[in-house]
């Protein structure tokens, strides 16, 4: 597999559903602000944030992808093991469905306690409506897994960006009126998502397969599915802690705190999607059916190039120049100086929280790829811990911006944790230097180049003309500049040596914790 083409074809297609989601989120702004309307719709939605994270975490791609790409394609082994674990998903996902409906009033009422009662009620009867996406985004994971097992990466990327048509085209009709509406448009999106997947994937896996077909569910296949899954699915079961403890804690410092949370999170989540998880998806097939020295070759590369050469510019921009990037993006219609300046606060430190958020990413899919599910449970569990610790007491001590340093400090230590357990479990005698090496670099050079961005951007930005065209083209300078910077170091750490191969003694077959 040529992971560089894999990744150009995901990132390609990602861009384009990033670029509509940033019209979607500007749209939106333009139309609803930072008010209480604004404020419901965007605590509604965070099931479908959640859900997004969950699926990039590998919720069903970490056990997925690794049995499809072990069977023969065209089988009958790969057709049944498809509709197993799509009708198994399918009975399993009307549990937490279930589960928000029900429960949907004493949900939203801890997840913001700063609404008031009749606000906290209509957010109820949205998240109930808005369950539903559970459904069609399992289904979306589950179809994208398939397609990525069989080196089709660029087509299924597309589907973000159909999401994103249609809810745009809902706020445009609604025109700032009519907020519970918009939970129609949204589950409209997700599935003719959902649609354009099932026709790419129709050539392999043949004419739909009714629950009531007949035996075409193998229980061998769906327990050792679940075997895998459930370790993920338990961390990412507490997962939610901390965007919901994110919004309870924001719900307490003003009405629209949890807007701008909301608005800053489509930033920082631009180049997680463009850059960490294409990354992530091109290279988890080629590591599942690789050898552990592959697999550990594939992952220092991936660190080389993901993090330091590609996402290093985008944290020192997104750090140093905040304000113009909130200035370009959200500021028009309701959105004036208070929310660009809360806003940009806030982008900027969770900026820090870019880098080790994409480390994780591609860990989580080594250690998947090697079998060890409960692993990345337990180094899961202690990351939530730390962050929601870390929320807790600097939200209290710095404001709302204290939400963004948590995710960098939480995110950071889990990266530190899973690099030291691929010490231990791979049992790393040497060139230890070259597989710390890359992320040593981002950190100090990531840094070095923040100082100096903040020292000279007002007299860099002052060369060019005032307003949003001025400041596109600074950063887009700057961007270009600290890019080049950063190729050019990667290509002389490899010439002097500094990018070397790591050195280590492979499990024996039958060692897997997972």
């Amino acid at each position: 597999m040529n992971i560089v083409n894999a990744f150009s074809s995901i990132a390609f297609f990602t861009i384009l559903s990033r670029v509509s989601g940033f019209a979607r989120v500007a749209v939106f702004a333009a139309y609803f602000g930072t008010g209480v309307e604004a404020d419901i719709f965007l605590s509604v939605m965070i099931l479908p944030e959640l859900m997004y994270k969950f699926i990039s975490d590998g919720l069903i791609t970490g056990a997925a992808i690794p049995m499809f790409v072990r069977r023969e394609p065209g089988t009958k082994s790969e057709r049944n093991t498809f509709w197993t674990l799509f009708w198994g998903i399918s009975m399993f996902s009307l549990i937490p469905v279930a589960l928000n409906i029900i429960l949907a009033e004493s949900i939203c009422t801890m997840m913001v306690p700063g609404f008031l009662p009749e606000t906290q009620l209509r957010m109820a009867q949205m998240w109930r409506e808005m369950s539903l996406y559970i459904v069609f985004s399992l289904w979306s994971s589950l179809l994208t897994s398939f397609l990525n097992a069989r080196k089709i990466f660029g087509p299924p990327a597309v589907g973000p960006f159909l999401v994103n048509s249609v809810v745009i085209a809902g706020i445009l009709l609604m025109q700032g009126r009519g907020i519970e509406n918009l939970v129609i448009f949204v589950l409209c999106g997700i599935a003719l998502q959902t649609l354009w997947l099932f026709l790419l994937t129709g050539k392999f896996i043949g004419k739909f397969v009714f629950p009531w077909s007949g035996n075409f569910f193998n229980y061998e296949v769906w327990e050792k599915f679940k075997q895998k899954t459930i370790p993920i699915a338990m961390w990412l079961i507490l997962t939610p802690v901390i965007p919901l403890w994110e919004r309870f804690l924001l719900s307490k410092q003003g009405i629209g705190m949890v807007s701008i949370l909301n608005y800053s999170d489509k930033l920082i989540y631009l180049p997680l999607g463009v850059i960490s998880l294409s990354l992530a998806s091109a290279v988890f097939p080629g590591m599942s059916e690789s050898d552990s020295v592959k697999r550990l070759e594939i992952l220092q590369k991936s660190f080389w190039w993901g993090l330091f050469v590609l996402l290093l510019p985008v944290t020192v921009i997104f750090y140093s120049c905040s304000d113009q990037i909130i200035q370009i993006v959200f500021a028009r219609g309701k959105f004036q100086q208070f929310e660009i300046l809360s806003t940009s606060g806030l982008l900027s430190a969770y900026s820090l929280f870019l880098i080790p958020a994409s480390a994780v990413m591609l860990l989580n899919r080594f250690f998947y790829s090697e079998g060890y599910f409960r692993l990345t449970f337990i180094v899961g569990v202690i990351s939530v811990v730390v962050q929601v610790a870390a929320d807790t007491i600097l939200v209290d001590k710095i404001g709302w911006i204290g939400v963004g340093y948590g995710a960098a400090l939480g995110s950071s230590v889990q990266m530190v944790i899973l690099c030291f357990m691929i010490l231990w479990v791979k049992k790393i005698f040497s060139g230890l230097k070259s597989f710390f090496m890359p992320l040593l670099s981002a950190v100090f050079m990531g840094m070095l180049q923040i100082v100096i961005l903040k020292s000279i951007w007002p007299d860099f930005l002052s060369l060019f003309p005032a307003g949003k065209t001025g400041f596109l083209i600074g950063l887009v300078i700057v961007w270009l500049i600290t890019q080049t910077v950063n190729l050019l170091l990667y290509l002389l750490a490899r010439r002097v040596g500094l990018v070397t191969q790591v050195l280590c003694v492979p499990v024996k077959k039958g060692d897997s914790a997972g």
